[in-house]
């Protein structure tokens, strides 16, 4: 037996048996819809920054250095690494965003947001890290 069902049991045993078996269900129920919240979460947040990034390609260059010095610092430890379908797409978006700032002296302070979240996402990748592989510069 569980040492969590254990315990939940001990403190009603003086309940019925079916009572325990309910109470120790929906206990069950609300943590398996904890994790389901907290992992839907973490996927939104990082489809968010994909949102930002896809927005910030098609943008005017010198009126968004501000918002996109605070925006990866925000987003750089709140993305879900291991959620990433296409590196490569991210990647290339990172990319441009990169070299469009780079005329600009203030932004190359702040790309080591961009450099760590590209280093990140390298890393995480299933299929780099089984085989060393980086196959989306085959793009």
């Amino acid at each position: 037996m569980n040492i969590k069902k254990f315990l939940v049991c001990k403190m009603y045993e003086k309940l019925p048996s079916d009572i325990n078996l309910y109470i120790w269900e929906k206990i069950e129920e609300n943590a398996a819809l904890s994790i389901q919240h907290v992992y839907r979460y973490k996927v939104m947040v990082t489809m968010d920054f994909f949102n930002i990034l896809m927005r910030l390609n098609t943008s005017n260059v010198s009126a968004n250095i501000n918002y996109v010095n605070g925006i990866t610092k925000l987003y750089m430890k709140k993305i879900k690494y291991t959620c990433i379908q296409e590196p490569g797409t991210w990647l290339s978006y990172l990319e441009n965003i990169k070299y469009m700032y780079t005329f600009l002296h203030r932004f190359k302070i702040h790309s080591n947001n961009i450099y760590y979240i590209m280093n990140n996402i390298i890393k995480h990748d299933e299929i780099y890290k089984n085989t060393g592989v980086t196959w989306w510069d085959n793009f």
